[in-house]
């Protein structure tokens, strides 16, 4: 588990899976990640490979709680990625709509960016942003990436920010 200031990241579990599906079947969550509501079927079947991943890539997403209340308010994290046909290791962030413009997703990304730095050893992390999405481009130029590239991902065309790790040698 991590630790931010008001925040827990822990693994998800499919007890979580009506907290990720309230925010998979609301339309503005969901408008930059798929562009479509999911059914339950489809987020459990969402939920089960993230919690998948943690065993084939060593990470994947985080539940994020409150730590004051324990409420569900999102999931973040390192998500392996391809672009362009080279592996990569992605900052991804979704915060449910009741708790947007709190720095919520800046405090989660910046959770999981020293992680992937310092824990994982990872020299460089991306994130992949539909360029109409101003709020999670603010929240990467927060965390320190930076616009790297247009590219298509998953038949998206998509804005690809980059960050290098400081301790490369």
């Amino acid at each position: 588990m991590l630790e931010t200031e008001r925040l827990y990241l822990r693994r998800l579990t499919m007890e979580d899976l009506e907290d990720v599906h309230r925010m998979h079947s609301d339309p503005e969550t969901i408008r930059y990640a798929s562009g479509r509501v999911k059914n339950l079927e489809e987020s459990s079947e969402w939920l089960e490979r993230a919690i998948d991943s943690y065993e084939t890539h060593g990470h994947g997403f985080w539940a994020l709680e409150m730590k004051r209340s324990g409420d569900y308010v999102g999931h973040a994290g390192l998500l392996a990625q391809v672009v362009d046909d080279v592996s990569e290791t992605e900052i991804a962030y979704w915060i449910a709509r009741s708790h947007w413009g709190a720095g919520l997703a800046t405090e989660a990304a910046i959770a999981s960016r020293d992680h992937g730095f310092q824990v994982l050893g990872r020299d460089r992390l991306i994130s992949i942003i539909h360029p109409d999405n101003r709020a999670s481009r603010r929240v990467a130029e927060k965390v320190g990436l930076q616009i790297e590239k247009p590219a298509t991902h998953k038949g998206v065309d998509v804005l690809i920010y980059s960050i290098e790790s400081i301790d490369r040698g």
